[in-house]
């Protein structure tokens, strides 16, 4: 029997996945994810299902390689389709997705980055990590500067993205040259593994951080 298959009133995705013949290899990969729940894998108001690599703010971790048959096989049976991705009534989990609260940030060493947003003019901020600030809570983040599409209200299909270092604005601390850097609440911020290539990859879905991060304006 899989431990903790039911819990707290998560959706758990063993009575989805265990009608495929491969069903004991699935249950295999999925505990080395540690991944039970079909909120682990939704957006936060659980009516999408995330895509493979958009991963990374619920599981902590870089969905590597390619998209694994499970995965697949639960996009066939619970998706009224792939464009947008939305999950059937019956199989979608009810209210808020739970996972989209958690306020622990990805380990350092993982060299994560975090999304939040000025309350004050409702500015989204996106950087990476630079250090954590216990007396005050809160994290000293490189800036990098967005072009993010207010308008766009659906997860799929998305937008693409530019996304640059910031040089220098209102918000900068001044505490490194050449560097804007910001100090932002380490409770109200929504954490993902974004990584610097030729075009910069957020291995996230942007506007779930986004809205990930508004749910915890009411913590």
């Amino acid at each position: 029997m899989w431990p903790n298959t039911f819990h707290d009133g998560y959706q758990p995705l063993e009575p989805i996945l265990n009608q495929h013949p491969k069903y004991h290899t699935f249950r295999k990969q999925l505990r080395k994810h540690n991944i039970l729940y079909l909120e682990q894998l939704c957006t936060a108001d659980n009516s999408t299902l995330l895509k493979w690599h958009h991963l990374s703010p619920r599981l902590h971790n870089l969905t590597k390689g390619r998209q694994p048959l499970w995965f697949t096989y639960l996009e066939d049976t619970i998706l009224s389709d792939r464009l947008h991705r939305l999950i059937l009534p019956h199989f979608q989990p009810p209210g808020v997705n739970a996972f989209a609260y958690n306020t622990s940030p990805i380990k350092k060493k993982l060299k994560p980055w975090l999304l939040t947003y000025n309350n004050d003019n409702e500015e989204i901020i996106i950087g990476k990590i630079r250090k954590y600030l216990p007396n005050t809570n809160q994290f000293s983040i490189s800036h990098w500067n967005t072009n993010i599409d207010f308008e766009h209200k659906h997860y799929y299909p998305l937008p693409d993205l530019n996304c640059t270092p910031c040089t220098g604005c209102h918000l900068n601390s001044n505490r490194v040259k050449q560097t804007c850097t910001i100090n932002i609440s380490a409770t109200i911020c929504t954490s993902f593994l974004g990584r610097k290539t030729p075009k910069f990859k957020f291995n996230a879905n942007y506007l779930d951080l986004i809205y990930s991060t508004a749910i915890k304006h009411s913590l």
